[in-house]
């Protein structure tokens, strides 16, 4: 961790989020305070609950949210920040319209 000039902490490298039971609940990296990299959160029962990409802060790249029970529930396409595309399911697995 970093300090900027006003002493406030700043992220920078690996973070890692851990449930009371220790299972891992969400990680990813920062540099300089941003997001910066693979981001990945799971469910206390070790099921993928979300997973992306930032850039220097911004979303970037695939961006995949799962329900509980392991289907797709969104999945967005993102450049620079900006949603270039967006797929959603509902909870039974069918596309949302």
């Amino acid at each position: 961790m970093l300090r900027d000039k006003n002493l406030k902490t700043i992220k920078d490298g690996t973070h890692t989020v851990f449930y009371e039971s220790k299972k891992k609940k969400s990680e990813g990296t920062y540099k300089d305070g941003k997001e910066n990299g693979l981001f990945t959160n799971w469910y206390e029962s070790g099921q993928t609950f979300f997973k992306g990409t930032y850039i220097d802060g911004k979303k970037d790249g695939l961006f995949t949210w799962w329900y509980v029970n392991g289907k797709k529930e969104y999945e967005g396409t993102y450049m620079n920040g900006r949603k270039i595309s967006v797929k959603e399911w509902n909870e039974d697995g069918s596309v949302k319209q």
